[in-house]
């Protein structure tokens, strides 16, 4: 049944994290990095699919959400999303394998390491064929999420099948760096709307200029950078903040707000997508 609201169908990896932190730098002069003394850990639900799954449905959005977990212990991450109202019913649980996990250090300084267990990662064939009973009718936007590149490429390729493909939003994340030039292109031209750190899309651009998609920037407490399909530049001021601020997770739910924005600005002007992103005057209030 199609939602009154249009919907989001995300990608990505759920995982378990772990957050630790330290009071030394995670920087060793140059030497090898042989251990830190940790001052603080928690667990909690993470992973780039789940965190802005989750944000859209603090945001009222409804949200479906394609993943591949562990039967392990995956039972309370999806019981949690699903009393979040979120759909799972387009997750993939694997047998005998553990959910992916995070385990991330963060220093005084607010650098971060992270080291990633992505879970079990089913063939693309088999993720082809699942994503092909999936029912796309009542999604206006596709977000995929950082995911193995064989599996970005499938989603990606399967929302370009529909009769009435979704606006599709790729975000590169982790995996930026680690694709190869022929990858980058591919995803690249799949997609409507790429958002990256600096970091991540200047890995992009290495192989792609990116041109005629929708560029979205952040750069920390920077401005964020907004290019346009006809190469027009938006800045857009970050709000300072006095408290200092975890960064965990927080590409991920500026990514949901965007996306609801964009989608919640399309329906009150009963503009399509692509029109509302061509507009610099509807993105410069991101």
């Amino acid at each position: 049944m199609a939602h009154s609201t249009p919907a989001i169908a995300v990608a990505g990896a759920l995982a378990y994290d772990q957050i630790c932190v330290t009071d030394r730098s995670l920087m060793d002069d140059g030497h090898p990095l042989l251990n830190r003394k940790l001052t603080h850990i928690t667990e909690d639900f993470g992973g780039c699919g789940g965190n802005i799954a989750y944000n859209l449905a603090l945001l009222k959005r409804p949200t479906q959400l394609l993943s591949c977990t562990g039967s392990i212990d995956d039972a309370s991450y999806l019981g949690r999303l699903e009393a979040l109202g979120i759909d799972t019913n387009a997750c993939l649980r694997m047998e005998n394998h553990y959910s992916a996990r995070a385990v991330i250090f963060t220093d005084q300084s607010g650098k971060q390491f992270t080291g990633f267990y992505p879970g079990p990662v089913p063939d693309t064939h088999y993720w082809l064929r699942h994503l092909a009973k999936v029912d796309w009718s009542a999604t206006a936007l596709f977000i995929q999420a950082p995911y193995p590149a064989t599996l970005m490429h499938a989603s990606l390729t399967a929302v370009r099948q529909q009769s009435r493909p979704p606006f599709a939003v790729f975000l590169p994340g982790q995996y930026a760096d680690q694709l190869s030039a022929t990858e980058v292109c591919d995803l690249v031209e799949l997609a409507d709307c790429i958002v990256g750190n600096e970091h991540e899309i200047l890995c992009l651009e290495q192989h792609h200029g990116l041109g005629g998609k929708l560029v979205i920037r952040t750069h920390g407490p920077e401005p964020i950078e907004v290019r346009l399909t006809d190469d027009a530049r938006v800045q857009i001021d970050v709000p300072a903040t006095s408290a200092d601020v975890d960064p965990t997770g927080c590409g991920d739910a500026f990514a949901a707000a965007m996306c609801h924005y964009l989608l919640q600005q399309a329906q009150q002007q009963s503009m399509t997508l692509p029109s509302i992103t061509e507009s610099e005057s509807n993105l410069s209030q991101l």
